[in-house]
């Protein structure tokens, strides 16, 4: 579908959302304020100044400028502005209970435009969509989108700040878009890890106001008796009693605001094991597991690598949603591995991270995108923007195509019936096969190109025998491995 047409439809739908949520207010007061407000976006440039209502409240859009994901983001972003209107009368989560009966309603009349264009993942501040970020940037793609909302991610890394900067960066992105927060801290104090959270750009003083944000410290209890609990505001200040601890928890969530999108960083597992047997830690850490997932809390635990033995590591893994490493080689480089995930669609292998004062972030991965996508568009009907859509969504190969069904396949933004069809039927072809077993060639002499690079002549040369024996007709290869084999003669090593 040509980018016109697709904004025209998003048009429509949220055309129907807007006059559907007017008319969900009825005749009152609340309704008319709707309406001063749309009326001033008009004003706006862009998107939002194609919008007008007419006299019965019905809304219509011409979306003049932009393509069809700028004028989802925008009407989304609109709608929201909307609710939080209401939310000044209403309550927060009055408010946002009735805009989403009205979104539920309109989904089913609009079901395939709605998660084609991606609406599910930006509206209701992105409430209903199947990921979350991770606030690393280049990551998301790696995780084949962000995080499954409400699972339980394990963040396992050496002494050092990377790990913490990584749990302060997730959470930091739900605190930026509006959503609520838990920390609960067990190797850092308070002041610390509300500095953590403002270096990362967030207003931790209005979060806590406004009960946005909760902190449990389990730090103080190192220094100082705590007899059972004690709370000052935002902070809860458990003692070293895993019961009292496990009632923090408790309570902590409960005294969170309403915000449609909850995360937690939990930093206890490495503290809690140097008191408690493990049987006692696991049954504690599944218990929070449980009540965050109840919650619908994406939760990210922290734990130090290379200080618990592989017993320790091997449970944690087992009851873990999502587990991350975070290593180092030795040489101050750091790297960051998806080593599990409850959704196939993520990249393996390491990528090259760097730690700055903004945190952390990926520079460098193994994946070549641009040849990826130029390997996609050789299926009918796969557009370069259809292929972009499908490498964020975390299809890196051909493979993984193969592998996906097309319910999957239609969970990506623009991948429509038609093209998931066309996408099934081409990896059941003699062309498909032929293309993954180029393209495997094509990695190990991507390797080899690397080893002699490195100055690892014969090294390379056995990768490029490993990229003949895959593929033949590896035309590239071959003439690769004839140059490698005169430098190998002018040295005398061959």
């Amino acid at each position: 579908m040509a980018e016109s047409d697709g904004s025209l439809e998003a048009s429509m739908v949220f055309e129907k959302l807007f006059s559907d949520y007017l008319k969900s207010q009825g005749d009152g007061s609340g309704k008319i304020l709707l309406i001063r407000k749309l009326e001033r976006m008009r004003q706006e440039e862009g998107v939002l100044s194609g919008i007008s209502v007419d006299g019965e409240g019905h809304v219509s859009i011409n979306a003049r400028e932009g393509n069809e994901y700028q004028v989802v983001i925008a009407l989304s972003k609109a709608f929201d502005t909307l609710i939080d209107l209401m939310a000044f009368s209403e309550g927060q989560e009055a408010a946002f209970r009735q805009a989403e009966a009205v979104v539920a309603t309109v989904m089913k009349q609009f079901q395939e435009p709605f998660s084609r264009l991606g609406i599910n993942n930006y509206i209701l501040k992105g409430s209903m969509a199947e990921r979350v970020s991770s606030g690393v940037e280049g990551f998301d793609a790696i995780l084949g989108g962000g995080y499954p909302r409400g699972e339980m991610i394990l963040v396992s890394g050496p002494p050092g700040m990377a790990k913490y900067n990584m749990a302060s960066q997730f959470l930091a992105g739900g605190l930026k878009a509006g959503g609520s927060g838990l920390v609960v801290i067990s190797t850092m104090n308070v002041a610390e890890s509300r500095d953590m959270l403002s270096k990362r750009g967030v207003n931790v003083s209005s979060c806590e106001a406004k009960l946005r944000l909760k902190i449990i410290d389990w730090y103080s209890q190192k220094s100082r008796p705590i007899i059972g609990m004690e709370e000052h505001g935002s902070v809860l200040i458990p003692s070293k009693d895993i019961a009292n601890l496990d009632i923090a928890f408790t309570s902590a969530m409960d005294g969170l605001s309403f915000a449609p999108n909850v995360r937690a960083f939990v930093d206890i597992i490495t503290s809690a094991l140097n008191i408690y047997d493990l049987s006692d830690v696991i049954e504690f850490v599944q218990r929070q597991k449980s009540r965050f997932s109840s919650r619908g809390i994406t939760s990210m635990f922290v734990v130090e690598d290379g200080v618990h033995d592989e017993r320790v590591m091997a449970t944690l893994r087992h009851i873990s949603d999502t587990e991350i490493a975070l290593t180092g080689d030795g040489q101050g480089r750091m790297f960051i591995e998806v080593e599990s995930m409850s959704t196939p669609n993520f990249r393996r292998g390491k990528s090259v991270v760097q730690l700055s004062y903004r945190g952390i972030s990926v520079t460098d991965t193994a994946l070549d995108e641009v040849g990826v996508i130029t390997e996609f568009c050789n299926i009918p009907m796969v557009t370069r923007e259809i292929a972009q859509r499908l490498v964020d969504a975390g299809f890196t190969d051909m493979n993984q195509l193969n592998r996906a069904d097309e319910s999957d396949l239609l969970k990506v933004s623009t991948v429509t019936r038609e093209v998931a069809k066309s996408i099934s039927e081409y990896t059941r072809t003699v062309e498909f096969s032929q293309s993954v077993l180029s393209s495997r060639s094509d990695k190990w002499l991507k390797k080899a190109r690397e080893q002699e690079s490195a100055g690892e002549l014969k090294k390379a040369r056995k990768s490029l025998e490993r990229a003949l024996e895959i593929d033949s007709a590896n035309a590239i290869a071959q003439a690769e491995i004839s140059r490698i084999d005169a430098k190998l003669k002018a040295e005398g090593t061959l």
